[in-house]
C-alpha cells in the first residue's frame, strides 16, 4: 500500500521538478512492467518503507537528470545551519541543518568514537548519552555543567583464607610470656649497677672526634685567551717591580 509516508518521502525529495521529470519518476516507481527478474517497480515501492523509497527516489532523480541533483544540492547547502529549539521544561535540542553528508559523517564519527572510549573505561552512562554529553563539551570547551561524574564504586576487601584466620586465631589464644622485670639484668644485678659501671667505663675512654666526610672534587679546565695570559704576565712583573722599588734598603753586613 501507498501510503501518505511514501509519498511524503517521495515529494520532498523533488519538489520543484518540472512535468516532465516528475512524469519518468512516477514512471520508474509506479510502473507495472515486469522486469527481467519478475518483479514490478511498482510492487518494490508497496513494500519498501518510506525512508528506504526516499532514497530510491534519489537515485531515479541522478540517474535522470544529474544537473538537476547538483543544482538542488547547492541550494540545499546554501540554507545550512546550526538551529536550537526548547520544550519549555528546562530542556531542548540542538541539530545542524542541509550540510554535506561528508562532513556529518566525519562529525558524527568523531563524538561517536570518544562516547565509546569513555564507555570502555566503564562509565555507566549509555552510548547515546554519552554523544551527547561529549558534544556539547567539544562545542562549549568543557565548561558546560552537562553532567555530574558518576562515584567510582570502592572495589570490596578481599577475605583471607581460612588458614590464615586460623593462624591469626591460634596467636591470640597463646597465653603471653613472662616478661623479665625492666629494672633487673639478666645476670642478677640492677639497673642502677649497669648504669654505674658504664658511666665509669665511659670516664676512662677518651672520646674520639669524628672523622669529617670526604669532600667532593671535580677537575675543571679553564680555557684561557692568550692575550689574556700575556696581560696578566706583564701584570705581575709590573707588581713586582714596583714593590722592590719601594721596600727600603738592607742593612749592610755585620750591622
Amino acid at each position: 500500500m501507498i501510503d501518505t509516508r511514501k509519498v511524503t518521502a517521495v515529494t520532498s525529495v523533488c519538489p520543484d521538478t518540472n512535468d516532465a521529470l516528475a512524469a519518468a519518476v512516477d514512471d520508474a516507481l509506479l510502473s507495472t512492467a515486469v522486469r527481467a527478474d519478475g518483479s514490478t517497480a511498482l510492487a518494490q515501492t508497496i513494500t519498501e518503507t518510506p525512508r528506504v523509497l526516499g532514497l530510491r527516489t534519489q537515485r531515479v532523480l541522478s540517474a535522470l537528470d544529474p544537473s538537476w541533483v547538483r543544482a538542488v544540492r547547492r541550494a540545499a547547502l546554501s540554507r545550512r545551519r546550526l538551529a536550537k529549539g526548547s520544550y519549555g521544561m528546562g530542556v531542548g535540542y540542538l541539530g545542524l541543518y542541509d550540510v554535506g553528508v561528508p562532513g556529518l559523517a566525519a562529525a558524527y564519527e568523531h563524538v561517536n568514537a570518544i562516547a565509546r572510549g569513555i564507555k570502555h573505561l566503564g562509565d555507566t552512562r549509555t552510548l547515546d548519552q554519552l554523544r551527547a554529553d561529549t558534544a556539547l563539551d567539544l562545542l562549549t570547551g568543557g565548561t558546560s555543567p552537562i553532567h555530574q561524574p558518576t562515584p567510582t564504586t570502592a572495589k570490596p576487601a578481599t577475605a583471607r583464607p581460612a588458614s590464615a584466620r586460623a593462624a591469626t586465631d591460634k596467636d591470640n589464644d597463646e597465653p603471653e610470656q613472662e616478661r623479665p622485670d625492666e629494672n633487673e639484668a639478666t645476670d642478677g644485678s640492677t639497673a642502677a649497677d649497669v648504669t654505674t659501671t658504664a658511666a665509669d667505663a665511659d670516664a676512662d675512654v677518651t672520646p674520639e672526634r669524628p672523622t669529617p666526610a670526604p669532600r667532593a672534587r671535580a677537575d675543571v679546565d679553564l680555557i684561557v685567551h692568550l692575550n689574556t695570559l700575556a696581560d696578566l704576565a706583564d701584570a705581575a712583573s709590573s707588581s713586582t717591580s714596583a714593590a722592590s722599588d719601594s721596600s727600603p734598603p738592607m742593612s749592610p753586613p755585620g750591622w
